[in-house]
């Protein structure tokens, strides 16, 4: 076998246990659900935390309002045990690439060269090359801005008294917070 195959070949295996990976932490997941709904039945509300498909229990907020019970981070707490919850949003620049490409400009090179000679022998000749016209382009890409939304919610836990939540998606982050502003407020 050549280097190549050998190549190809470890890629697709590790390929292949992260998808086999993901496929069992997925079952995992629906095995928790799936226990947690046959003892408190449908969810009244759902939100989906990752905007991938969901692997982990800690990657989505149900409500079972009968019970008063909200699963968040993987745990389920009454309504009252929801002290306060507040949003910040927190973003980090990270500036744009800067390429500064200098292109020295080969029209009128040769003529450059042939007059200096004949001005100044060989190295008249070199210096007459180099002085040809040089051009620096500077291009600098936009400036990405990564925003991500934390959510902290004290809870009445001695065991788990915060939950923080870390949303790059505003719409999840906004209903995520208002949902958990009825449940503080109603409580």
């Amino acid at each position: 076998m050549n280097t190549w195959t050998i190549i190809i070949v470890v890629v697709g295996v590790i390929i292949a246990l992260l998808i086999k990976n993901a496929i069992d932490s997925r079952e995992k997941y629906k095995k928790e659900v799936d226990r947690i709904d046959a003892t408190y039945g449908a969810p009244t509300k759902s939100i989906n935390l990752s905007s991938f498909f969901i692997t982990n229990i800690k990657e989505t907020i149900r409500v079972y309002e009968a019970y008063k019970l909200i699963l968040i981070d993987g745990e389920l707490f009454n309504f009252r045990d929801i002290v306060s919850v507040s949003m910040a949003k927190n973003e980090k620049n990270k500036a744009g690439d800067v390429t500064i490409v200098s292109q020295k400009s080969t029209a009128g090179t040769i003529g450059r060269a042939t007059l200096g000679k004949l001005v100044a022998g060989n190295t008249g000749a070199i210096i007459g090359a180099g002085t040809a016209k040089t051009r620096t382009k500077i291009h600098k890409n936009e400036d990405e801005v990564e925003t991500k939304y934390i959510i902290n919610v004290t809870v009445n836990s001695i065991k788990h008294p915060l939950v923080r939540l870390e949303l790059e998606d505003s719409n999840v982050a906004q209903e995520t917070y208002s949902l958990l502003e009825v449940i503080c407020n109603n409580s």
